[in-house]
């Protein structure tokens, strides 16, 4: 018997750093990158990694759908990859 279950991991890359408007850290800032870099509040690359491996050893197994978006101008707008003190 195969189950498919359909579970979303949060963009794991580098993503800008929102705070205004009164509104710190909303859900969509994981949504604004500023990099590819693997590096944000949900984690590092290595943490990532980490996570995939653990879930195939108990027979929970990952697809990816990889979009590449367009990124702002890092130069400018520094993430957690970047300056992990921020996160």
């Amino acid at each position: 018997m195969i189950v498919a279950v359909d579970w979303q991991v949060s963009p794991p890359n580098e993503h800008r750093e929102i705070s205004d408007s009164g509104v710190t850290r909303p859900w969509w800032e994981r949504y604004q990158p500023v990099s590819y870099k693997l590096g944000s509040r949900s984690g590092s690359e290595t943490e990532f990694t980490d996570m995939v491996q653990r879930c195939n050893t108990v027979g929970v197994r990952f697809f990816f759908t990889v979009l590449l978006y367009y990124v702002y101008d890092f130069t400018v707008i520094t993430g957690c990859a970047v300056a992990p003190a921020l996160c």
